[in-house]
């Protein structure tokens, strides 16, 4: 409903008309309550999280929605750039149908009765302009599909300036191609049934299309993904039957790739090994390949061989989710080394990002990173099965002194492979290992460089838990101050009152380390 009605005057048609023209585009906008709507949003939290319940927030907006509109009503400075901003992102076409006078709600239906003038449609077209995203959500109620029968007649394309549609499941087919625009640079699509008719009729428009993310759709889209060549980033998930081998090395061979994401899902009648080594994907920086099916075991390795990228900066290898089990079954330790091997010889100065969980590997195999002497940020979750502490790890942690980010889950840390991060990983910055703080070596007195560490996190030792009341807190804390004097946030996973002490107690000695500084 409108938050003010409008009321019937005399004159029908032209009366209406005149209190359109005549309308300023202020009172057009917040006799819009979809926009007065937004405007509430901003008294929540940022991002539109509030530390009220849902139902408290929902509440609270009402509350105020009415005292609100009547400031905006009231208000000169109502700018016209924040009019703009609040059209600037929609979630569908029914804030801009409710400009026209005769869209009103009949029963449980949305309906455009009679003639629109000239004059209302040129508002429609106005505010339309404006609009540059829109994350689909189904209106609130239904429209009359012959509402956008009309609006087809006039207009094909709606919405010329379009920059970016997010759709999800289950939109009509009647809808979601109003969103076809000459614009759109971002595209997500998700279990549409109109997705091969959007892509279609998308590509007569020639837009500069360069995200394009599609998930849970037929493997026939992926051919019509190639008449898009300015594509920078492609995500492909849950593809719904087998990937067309043309299809696919149409896509692998767009020029200007240089983003990829997959599940792997479909890709079983691709002949990898038919495909010559580093000869698809030839411009890609960023590889990213999540939790899809076992066989991936065997098409990882076959894949990372057959990119012919020179300078990859960024991959990341899924194969579990967080919330499984460390124990989960996953690709063996020959796999991983393959993996590493072909990662460390093709990139070993361009990549900067690794994130891999969920492919087990022993010592053995976790030596084949070598190579990485750029590394920046490694992530390695249930992956490690071994002691940090082996002189093998150690070797290769010095050689990683552009490290900034590390975590390693599972394989548990010693005081020996902290010390090693801390004198050759000096820009380290953040760190996420497990450890166990027990059987401590007393505090030596010999001088250490001070290392500008600002975040340490703990992981449990998976099979250890019972060891923690041998742990004395008071050491664990001089040892990690004495190691990182400048850390600002310190945390653990599990013993969590444990952990708080050993804060306290670093957090105690910077404080002392300070008050005689400052009385020298």
């Amino acid at each position: 409903m409108r938050t003010v009605p409008r009321k019937a005057k005399a004159g029908g048609k032209a009366s209406a008309k005149a209190l359109t023209v005549a309308s300023s585009p202020q009172e057009q906008c917040l006799r819009n309550s979809d926009l007065v709507d937004q405007i509430l949003r901003h008294f929540l939290e940022p991002n539109g999280r509030s530390s009220l319940s849902y139902r408290e927030s929902v509440r609270n907006i009402r509350s105020q929605r009415l005292h609100l509109y009547a400031a905006a009503l009231t208000s000169r400075a109502f700018s016209h750039s924040a009019i703009k901003l609040l059209w600037r992102r929609l979630d569908n076409l029914l804030p801009l149908l409710r400009l026209l006078p005769t869209f009103n709600l009949t029963g449980k239906k949305y309906d455009l009765e009679g003639v629109v003038e000239a004059a209302d449609w040129d508002t429609f077209d106005r505010h339309a302009a404006l609009c540059r995203e829109i994350v689909y959500q189904e209106p609130s109620r239904t429209v009359n599909p012959l509402v956008y029968v009309r609006l087809a007649m006039r207009k094909s394309i709606p919405l010329p300036n379009l920059s970016r549609f997010a759709c999800g499941s289950g939109s009509p087919q009647t809808d979601v191609l109003f969103y076809i625009s000459p614009s759109l640079v971002s595209l997500s699509l998700s279990s549409t049934s109109a997705t091969e008719t959007f892509l279609t009729l998308l590509s007569l428009e020639s837009p500069p299309l360069a995200y394009l993310f599609l998930s849970g759709l037929p493997s026939t889209t992926l051919a019509l993904c190639s008449a898009f060549r300015d594509l920078q980033s492609i995500s492909l998930t849950d593809v719904d039957g087998a990937i067309d081998p043309q299809g696919f090395l149409a896509m692998a061979s767009m020029p200007s790739l240089k983003s990829l994401k997959t599940d792997l899902i479909g890709w079983n009648q691709v002949t990898l090994e038919s495909i010559a080594p580093d000869s698809i994907f030839c411009a890609l920086t960023d590889l990213i390949i999540e939790a899809g099916t076992r066989p991936m075991q065997r098409t990882m390795p076959l894949l990372v061989t057959r990119i012919g990228a020179p300078a990859i900066t960024s991959i990341r290898i899924d194969l579990v989710r967080d919330y499984e089990p460390w124990d989960t079954p996953t690709a063996s330790g020959e796999t991983f080394a393959a993996l590493a091997s072909c990662i460390s010889s093709c990139w070993q100065t361009s990549l900067w990002n690794l994130e891999v969980q969920g492919l087990r590997c022993a010592v053995d195999d976790f030596c084949a990173l070598q190579g990485l002497s750029r590394i920046k940020t490694i992530s390695l979750k249930k992956v490690l099965q071994g002691s940090l502490g082996d002189e093998r790890v150690l070797n290769i942690m010095r050689t990683w002194s552009h490290l900034t980010s590390l975590a390693i889950d599972g394989a548990d840390a010693d005081l020996e492979f902290i010390k090693c991060l801390a004198q050759h990983c000096p820009v380290l910055r953040t760190l996420s290992v497990a450890f166990l703080p027990v059987n401590l070596p007393d505090i030596s007195t010999t001088p250490l460089l001070a290392h500008s560490l600002s975040e340490l996190q703990f992981f449990p030792v998976i099979g250890q838990e019972r060891r923690w009341p041998q742990v004395d807190v008071h050491v664990a804390a001089r040892h990690i101050d004495r190691m990182f004097p400048q850390i600002t946030s310190l945390s653990g996973e599990g013993y969590q009152n444990q952990w708080e002490e050993i804060q306290k107690l670093v957090f105690m000695c910077q404080d002392v380390r300070r008050t005689a500084w400052e009385q020298k």
